[in-house]
């Protein structure tokens, strides 16, 4: 499992990507990609508009992200 964490602008989440994808397609595994966002209005993942591949997609408060760093 490739885990990839979006955030930045659209210029970061694409090399962010591009990194992923080809770590996840080389070992064979699946592609979790974690968007953070911290306004509910507001969508965080940019690349949505494209037709890429991923396996799951979670977009979660940056703030429970924060918590759930804190205990690992």
């Amino acid at each position: 499992m490739v885990i990839m964490v979006v955030n930045g602008g659209f210029a970061n989440q694409i090399y962010r990507y591009a990194c992923a994808y080809a770590t996840a397609k080389r070992f064979g595994q699946e592609l979790i990609i974690i968007a953070q966002t911290t306004d509910a209005a507001t969508d965080p993942f940019q690349l949505g508009e494209f037709k890429i591949e991923y396996s799951k997609l979670y977009i979660i408060n940056s703030n429970i992200l924060k918590s759930i760093y804190s205990i690992i």
